[in-house]
Parts: structure tokens; sequence; C-alpha cells
């Protein structure tokens, strides 16, 4: 299943997703990111203060890297 042109606040940018059987891959512009769901240890749903939008919160066990910077969740914003 693949989701397109999905905003990402962290790491920030617009980003295809891909879900396969053991991970999930984010390609981006720049960046490509893969995440084993083993990787996952938390998973929330926040709805935003503008009650058009919710953020999907990921917490990861073994952080991404974006060149230095180390992003230990990765939040989603989507339309409800």
């Amino acid at each position: 299943m693949t989701l397109n042109e999905i905003s990402l606040v962290v790491p920030r940018g617009k980003y295809t997703i891909d879900f396969y059987q053991k991970n999930l891959r984010f390609h981006g512009p720049t960046f490509n990111y893969n995440v084993d769901y083993k990787n996952i240890q938390r998973g929330f749903i926040l709805p935003l203060s503008n009650e058009a939008q919710t953020a999907i919160v990921l917490q990861l066990a073994k952080p991404i890297h974006q060149g230095q910077t180390i992003h230990p969740f990765i939040v989603i914003q989507v339309k409800r």
C-alpha cells in the first residue's frame, strides 16, 4: 500500500509512505527512511487545535538520523 504526498512534521517535508510486510519506507525529495515495525515502540493519535487535522506520532526505539540530527519520533499530519 502506498500513500502519496503525506505531510510529516518531524522530519519536515512531504513524503510518500510505502507499507511493506516488515517495514515502512518514507521517500522524500532529499531523504529516504526505512522503519521496521519492530522499531516502533508506541503510537499516538492526537487531535490538533484547528480540528481539521490530526497528528499521528510514532515513537522509535532506534531513532532515525538526518545528517547530525536525530529524530526519536515521527510525526505525521493528516486531514480528518
